[in-house]
This record gives structure tokens, sequence and C-alpha cells, in this order.
């Protein structure tokens, strides 16, 4: 507890004016300032959890308010933006997540995964962290375009459990992470089928 409370702390001196958090490193494992965001609305609502300090609840709601007001135009962006919203409760929060949802399922491909860009073919990374934005999201797992996803990951899982992922041809990532698609791949997958 006292941890928590600790780095909420930590995070109350990071918090900009607008609520929002920097992110300062490359796509798409550390992406963007939504990102951040995201990460610090998570913490922060943990801390208010534990301590029931309103003041932390305070920053977190501060902070989704940012998010709900973003436009991102990367998967990434989007996903972050969902999963930092879950939760939220004000009437803008509800249309920033009905807008985002829609976004995300225009943006799924023919294949039935995402990318991480639009130039980018699908990628495990992606469709693993949107299944999961999803799921926070409260979408139904049984919806046919979220069971397209479930497939797609499922026909590329390779033979010693992971998901490849190539930097240059379908990642942003200069250092692409077989373990970081992986992560989301399962993530994404967790808790699909019940």
């Amino acid at each position: 507890k006292r941890a928590l409370v600790e780095v909420a702390g930590y995070l109350k001196s990071e918090a900009r004016a607008d609520g929002s958090f920097e992110m300062r490193a490359e796509p798409p494992v550390q992406e963007s300032d939504e990102k951040a965001t995201t990460y610090a609305v998570r913490g922060l609502l943990g801390a208010y959890e534990v301590s029931g300090d309103a003041a932390w609840l305070d920053i977190a709601e501060k902070a989704q308010r940012y998010l709900a007001t973003r436009k991102g135009a990367t998967t990434t962006v989007r996903n972050m933006r969902l999963i930092g919203l879950a939760g939220a409760t004000d009437e803008a929060a509800h249309e920033s997540k009905r807008d985002i949802v829609a976004a995300i399922w225009a943006a799924q491909r023919a294949d039935g995964g995402w990318s991480e860009a639009e130039a980018l073919p699908s990628n495990p990374f992606a469709t693993g962290q949107t299944l999961y934005a999803l799921k926070q999201a409260r979408v139904r797992t049984d919806d046919a375009r979220f069971m397209r996803g479930i497939k797609w990951l499922m026909d590329r899982q390779e033979a010693d459990g992971n998901w490849r992922i190539e930097g240059g041809v379908d990642s942003q990532s200069r250092r692409p992470s077989n373990f970081a698609a992986s992560m989301w791949a399962a993530i994404g997958l967790a808790g699909a089928f019940g």
C-alpha cells in the first residue's frame, strides 16, 4: 500500500497542467503521452483504491479528461486512450469511448488483425493490445469482429508458443521485440474465452 501511494506522489509531481503525462521514447512500446497518461491513471486509481485519498482520484480524473479530448492516429494511441478511460464515469468519457471503439473496429484489417500504423500489416503486438483495450471497454468477446482478432492471433502463434514481429516489416520499432508481441498477444487472449 505504501509503495503505491508513494509512486502516486511521484506521478502527481509529473502531471502537467492539462492532466497529461509525458512519454519520451520510441514507438510502439513507448509511444505517446497518451500511453504515459494511461499508465499514470492506472497507478493513481490504484493509490485511491488502497488509501481512499480523493486527491489521487482528482488527478486521475483530470488525466482521463485529457485522454477523452485527444485524437490518436495510431492503434496504440487509440488503445491506450480506451484503457485509460476504463471506469471513467462522465459523459464526455463515455462519448469518447464509443468513438474510440468505432475507430478500432474501422481499423480492423481484412485478415482480422490490427496494425501499429496505417501503412503496416497486422501484427501480434497491435492485435493483442487492441483485444485487451476492447475488453477494458466491456466489448462483448463473442462479437464476430472480436473473434476474428482472436483467430488472427491463434493462427499465427509459433510452435514454441510465442508470436514473432519484424521491425521495418510489420512494426514501427527499430528494435522489434517478440517478447512484447507475445506479451500483448497473451494479454489479448486472456479472458477472451469465458
